[in-house]
């Protein structure tokens, strides 16, 4: 079986098998030997922004040296651009020998495609002994299947209307659903929210005592700059200022997203002992 027909193998056994909640996913990684809470890291939600805060975090981690694991989704390419450590891709073989070695699981259990992929990523990070992993809320975030995450920081980038069929036709029943990645006594990083969001998951964050660090409250971008080269802009912060930060992603949003994505590092390395 090559790597082309071992995608269609799994995604016609499982591509229709999703089902929101946590029940069955929790019932997966518990015969997994739970590999999510032995990993350490972000987790991350929101409308937009997701995929370039976590790409950040991922450069901030690698250039201080921790072993850096990655999942995001969707994929633009290829599927296992879903899975990787310190910008590899999880190889072909890798893919297929921890499918093999789970394959009687996700059967019993009717895994989703989705729940099967995330279920991977636990086990390869751990497997792998990653220093910091990096996880992508696929959905929502309450009943997502990446919500077992035992991270130490939780950050929600943006709230805006966003599949309003299964998160909920107000942006604060989408708030609320995204909340669900708060962890117990664990920092949360807020982008700039509208303020009926925000008030819905100050409330959570208040119910499970964690402490909240909001955007242009405790951190900012500054004199944005944007060309054909990128961004620049300035970072100010209660922990640090920073002027002259570059990235090559253009569009004042992506000062933003770098901002979140600085302070939620700086947040986990003080969190470690580690600043």
């Amino acid at each position: 079986m090559n790597y082309s027909q071992f995608l269609d193998y799994i995604f016609q056994r499982h591509s229709g098998n999703v089902k929101l909640g946590l029940d069955r996913m929790l019932a997966i990684l518990q015969k997994m030997d739970n590999p999510e809470k032995k990993l350490k890291g972000f987790h991350i939600a929101g409308t937009n922004g997701k995929g370039s805060t976590a790409a950040m975090l991922e450069a901030l981690s690698m250039y201080h040296n921790f072993k850096t694991g990655l999942n995001t989704s969707p994929h633009l390419v290829d599927y296992r651009e879903r899975i990787r450590i310190n910008r590899k891709q999880i190889t072909f073989e890798e893919l297929k020998e921890i499918y093999t070695k789970f394959e009687d699981i996700f059967e019993k259990w009717e895994a989703s495609f989705f729940e099967i992929t995330t279920a991977i990523a636990f086990y390869y990070f751990y497997r792998e002994k990653v220093d910091i992993s990096i996880f992508e809320v696929g959905l929502g975030g309450r009943l997502d299947g990446t919500n077992p995450f035992n991270s130490d920081i939780s950050v929600i980038t943006t709230i805006g209307y966003d599949h309003t069929k299964s998160l909920g036709d107000s942006l604060e029943k989408i708030a609320f659903e995204k909340a669900g990645i708060i962890k117990e006594n664990k920092p949360l990083i807020l982008g700039d929210l509208p303020n009926i969001a925000t008030k819905v998951i100050l409330e959570i964050a208040k119910q499970k005592k964690s402490d909240v660090y909001q955007y242009g409250t405790n951190f900012k971008a500054e004199n944005i700059k944007t060309d054909i080269n990128g961004t620049s802009f300035d970072f100010l912060s209660d922990i640090i200022n920073i002027r002259g930060i570059t990235t090559n992603l253009l569009g004042t949003h992506q000062a933003v997203n770098a901002s979140i994505a600085i302070y939620s590092f700086l947040k986990y390395m003080h969190l470690k002992g580690l600043s």
